[in-house]
């Protein structure tokens, strides 16, 4: 069965396109959440700190701030959304996030 993660390897680029206009920082963000779902059997974060030097390398610094940007406005609406579907305060869910996070967290 072919696996539904999109191949992150021409991202970049894609990423660059002329045509990403205002779209580049969710471009980008969208890009680096997809590097992180498709590591596999990787680090996460591994696999995420060398798609930001691809980014960087083709971008520059500036690519990197549109980046941080992108994650940004997506966790911030996947914020919103949670806190809409589970009842509680957008205040709350970053409580339980930062607990998460101080534990450990989900992913180490």
């Amino acid at each position: 069965m072919a696996s539904n993660t999109p191949d992150p390897s021409s991202a970049p680029s894609q990423a660059y396109s002329p045509d990403a206009g205002t779209n580049r920082t969710w471009s980008l963000a969208i890009t680096l959440m997809t590097v992180w779902r498709g590591a596999n059997d990787r680090d996460p974060r591994t696999a995420v700190a060398q798609m930001l030097a691809e980014i960087a390398a083709e971008g520059g610094p500036a690519a990197i701030d549109q980046a941080a940007l992108g994650l940004t406005d997506v966790a911030g609406m996947l914020l919103e959304l949670y806190a809409d579907r589970t009842g509680a305060s957008p205040d709350q869910v970053l409580q339980e996030a930062a607990t998460l996070m101080a534990d450990g967290g989900l992913w180490g």
